[in-house]
């Protein structure tokens, strides 16, 4: 057979094969000389019996060298050994340094992001900071709202539309989000929408007012376009009483001034002397407490 008594052409892969074929001829007490060669073996009667031990035998070392391949893959490369010089140490340090900085940039990106989605500011101002607001002869007084952000300043921003006060109002909230302090932005009908019990579960209307009454920073948007009611008054008077008690930042926009709204919420056929006995003017008065009073005027 040509296959049987062809030799390799690669000498120490013959060799090889020789002694895989003495090892089983040896395994099945097969006589051979002290220095047997492939062919003697192979002229044995037990030719066809070696074959397939040594079949078997390929098989096996097959199956093993995919294992341990398997094995290498699976198992983590170890990390090289620290180089001793000081400065290959001192480069490990750093790249050590960088990467739980890039880490801790990561997650505070993540928990800003989180923040301000979570804060139910308009998606439309989400990405709006202080250098967007447009600073003009007429509105630089806007520049001291921005110093609310640091001193955690309460404001009445009021103003037409059309003249910045909830992109401002949003930009506060960006920029406090950026601080990782926790604010939420409203529009003033939501709010009643929200805590009317009526409108969903008492328990989760329960737990909304106290987040609003406690949230260090609250922003009601639009106040004033809300249809008024004895309801409507009580419950913002619970808000903005709860807030100037506990001294947290109220921002607020509207198209009233402050005396404006207090006509809204008061009834102005009740004479003069009876106005603080009403809710809308003891609103206004914590609403000038608590907040700086700024005037947008227009463009």
């Amino acid at each position: 057979m040509d296959t049987l008594t062809s030799k390799p052409s690669n000498h120490s892969s013959a060799d090889k094969f020789a002694q895989k074929v003495i090892n089983i001829a040896n395994k099945m007490a097969i006589p051979t000389d002290e220095t047997p060669t492939v062919y003697q073996i192979l002229a044995n009667n037990s030719e066809t019996a070696i074959f397939q031990q040594l079949e078997q035998q390929e098989q096996l070392e097959q199956q093993q060298a995919i294992t341990q391949e398997l094995q290498k893959q699976s198992t983590p490369t170890p990390e090289p050994p620290l180089q001793t010089s000081s400065n290959s140490k001192d480069n490990n340090d750093d790249d050590d340094e960088w990467s739980v900085e890039e880490l801790k940039n990561n997650i505070r990106r993540n928990e800003i992001r989180t923040m301000t989605r979570d804060s139910r500011v308009p998606k439309i101002f989400r990405d709006k900071h202080a250098r967007d607001f447009i600073i003009t002869d007429q509105n630089k007084i806007a520049i001291d709202a921005m110093a609310a952000i640091k001193h955690n300043q309460g404001l009445y921003i009021y103003g037409d539309c059309g003249t910045g006060k909830t992109l401002l109002a949003s930009i506060i909230l960006n920029e406090r989000a950026r601080l990782l302090k926790p604010s939420i932005f409203l529009c003033a009908t939501d709010i009643f929408l929200d805590l009317n019990p009526f409108n969903g579960n008492q328990n989760t209307a329960n737990e909304k007012r106290i987040r609003y009454k406690s949230i260090p920073c609250l922003i009601i948007d639009d106040l004033g376009v809300e249809k008024t009611s004895d309801w409507t008054k009580q419950t913002l008077f619970d808000i903005i009483n709860h807030r100037y008690n506990e001294n947290l930042q109220t921002i607020i926009t509207s198209n009233f001034s402050p005396d404006a709204l207090r006509d809204r919420l008061t009834e102005t056929t009740t004479p003069k002397k009876q106005l603080d006995d009403y809710v809308g003017d003891r609103i206004i008065r914590r609403i000038k407490a608590i907040c700086k009073i700024i005037h947008l005027p227009n463009y």
